[in-house]
């Protein structure tokens, strides 16, 4: 198993100043580019016709059960042994165009996020926990950069947008102890409050910020001095304008987490991961941001799916925040959501009460600008993913897109209303099909 790592403030500090610029940290303290930190450049990627957007990715390793009780997930005549939770309340809302059936937090979300947000029905294959990566790569559907081996969604994605949306760092930010690879090396893990801290006046950091900026630039220069051309140098010496504007950027991001914690009593919340997460994407900081939404984690000892219920609402509850803050900072239209988990749960409880794994049955949970709302796919009775129909995504019981190619064909969707080309989608993931229907280009 791959070592990750959960850093302090100082070793924070440490690890970015040796991995070089292209780590947060670095990228604050030199400013290089500014503009992009500042207000990101936001171009529209060859030959898609939609605007590049900047990722938030919620991943779970322990597999919630957010398939149970979401829209798709209701079906007419189903067994005794196939339970939606029973603590949540049942009933009708749009989402896209279609109404349907769904627990009632669902149904409290504002309309024009309901507008936007898609239930993607699919199997990930995955029975285990360890299995997380492979998930992560869409079953190893998921290309390198050379058309070969595999590599995670979120690492794909930075790849090709990073440019695309400004971003001053090119690998994705995790926030949590979520384990993401990028390029198949494990990715430094930042909890909210240690963001913070990092950023608190109070704390010297942005001093020490400062100090950071002239020895990186001072020995670029030097270098440049040496081996650089004539436009390389010209393009540092627009960055050589002292240590002010390194106070600025780390002013910037520090203001806005200025709410963290939200709760003094819990600490790196599900809300604070939430507004630190819209706190970068606002900055431009990376294209490609990792946390995670609690749906019931593994909830094999629920016995009366009252933990189920709870989380369900409370992750619901977190979504709609999310939307809140990505108006506030009038960011909707640039930033993508999805939601892809090691895999969904049983509908048929246990001997405890509580769910078991489930290999055939999952849901990528998505919102965007490019992205019709409403429910693709489906599951049947036995608790499994159906086919969808190529046309309109529903579910069929035959024929169509297999269940068993939903997820990269939900893979290659997404991807595609992320502003990732065809030509790229066809090099980077194996199998399925984009899903028009998911897809808003207007």
């Amino acid at each position: 198993m791959k070592k990750t790592t959960q850093l302090s403030r100082r070793g924070f500090i440490g690890t970015n100043i040796a991995a070089g610029a292209g780590l947060l940290l670095r990228s604050l303290a030199t400013g290089i580019p500014p503009a992009l930190l500042l207000a990101p450049s936001r171009a529209t990627a060859q030959g898609s016709g939609i605007r590049p957007q900047t990722l938030i990715l919620s991943v779970s390793q322990a597999g919630d059960p957010v398939n149970i009780n979401c829209p798709g997930s209701y079906i007419n005549n189903a067994a005794d042994r196939f339970q939606n939770n029973p603590v949540l309340p049942v009933t009708r809302a749009r989402f896209g165009d279609q109404r349907i059936r769904t627990a009632e937090p669902w149904a409290a979300l504002p309309a024009q996020l309901r507008q936007r947000l898609a239930f993607f029905h699919m199997k990930t294959f995955a029975a285990a926990h360890p299995e997380f990566d492979e998930t992560m790569s869409l079953r190893n559907a998921v290309k390198n950069q050379a058309g070969n081996g595999s590599e995670t969604f979120a690492s794909m994605s930075a790849q090709l947008n990073a440019t695309a949306v400004g971003s001053i760092q090119k690998e994705p930010i995790i926030l949590g102890r979520n384990r993401i690879t990028y390029e198949n090396q494990p990715l430094q893990q930042t909890e909210p409050t240690q963001l913070k801290a990092l950023f608190d006046p109070a704390a010297g950091t942005l001093d020490d910020l400062g100090l950071l900026r002239d020895r990186t630039l001072n020995r670029l220069y030097a270098t440049m001095r040496t081996d650089g051309t004539r436009s390389q140098m010209a393009f540092l010496e627009r960055f050589m304008t002292g240590r002010d504007q390194a106070r600025t950027m780390g002013n910037n991001l520090g203001r806005l987490l200025e709410s963290i914690p939200t709760s003094p009593d819990e600490p790196n919340s599900v809300e604070d991961y939430i507004h630190s997460a819209v706190a970068l994407a606002q900055l431009g900081v990376a294209p490609v941001i990792v946390l995670n939404i609690p749906f019931g984690r593994d909830n094999h000892q629920d016995s009366t799916l009252e933990t189920e219920a709870v989380q369900t609402t409370r992750g619901i509850n977190a979504m709609g925040l999310m939307w809140q803050e990505l108006n506030r900072f009038e960011i909707q239209d640039q930033v993508t959501f999805a939601m892809l988990n090691v895999f969904g749960r049983k509908f048929n409880r246990n001997a405890r009460g509580g769910r078991d794994h489930n290999r055939d049955h999952s849901v990528m949970v998505s919102f965007g600008r490019h992205i019709n709302g409403g429910v693709y796919g489906g599951v049947d009775a036995d608790g499994k993913c159906t086919n969808i129909a190529p046309n309109d995504g529903r579910s069929v019981s035959s024929g169509g897109i297999s269940a068993n190619a939903a997820m990269a064909t939900a893979g290659r969707s997404l991807a595609a209303a992320l502003g990732h080309s065809n030509r790229d989608i066809n090099t980077r993931i194996q199998g399925g099909r984009i899903l028009d229907a998911f897809i808003n280009r207007s």
